[in-house]
């Protein structure tokens, strides 16, 4: 079983980039407000506050692949702005595959949910790296 309790999931695009908070016991998220992106470089005193705010354990990017499997041209930005999240706050950072998860955003938006649909796909995001950890109750093996 890991150590991680909060986690941040983040959707990274060229103009903005979803955020969601999530606990690894329930392994559910709730999207945060968008994080603006300018020359590829996020707002960092809106992502400084919601990391002071919420302290999170681990850090989870979306890293998309392309319909055919192939890599996605964002993959590169996505890792060096994961190696900057690490060194910045001093925390693990995780890369889930983000394969569909803007379509399934648009779903749950059209379902009437009032969130950002990037920050929708950033909890998307999140929750599939909760799937794959064993630490939630239900996936223990006592």
């Amino acid at each position: 079983m890991n150590d991680f309790k909060i986690a941040l999931g983040l959707d990274y695009g060229r103009r903005r980039m979803g955020a969601a908070i999530g606990q690894n016991r329930i392994g559910a998220a709730r999207p945060m407000p968008i994080i603006p992106i300018k020359g590829r470089e996020p707002d960092w005193r809106t992502l400084d506050k919601i990391v002071a705010q919420w302290s999170p354990d681990v850090i989870v990017l979306g890293k998309p692949t392309n319909l055919d499997g192939s890599t996605h041209e964002l993959n590169d930005e996505i890792q060096a702005l994961g190696n900057r999240f690490k060194k910045r706050y001093e925390t693990a950072v995780f890369f889930v595959d983000e394969h569909l998860s803007s379509q399934m955003a648009i779903e749950k938006k059209k379902a009437g949910s009032k969130s950002p649909l990037d920050s929708i796909a950033a909890g998307l995001i999140l929750e599939t790296w909760f799937e794959g950890q064993d630490d939630r109750p239900e996936k223990q093996n006592d």
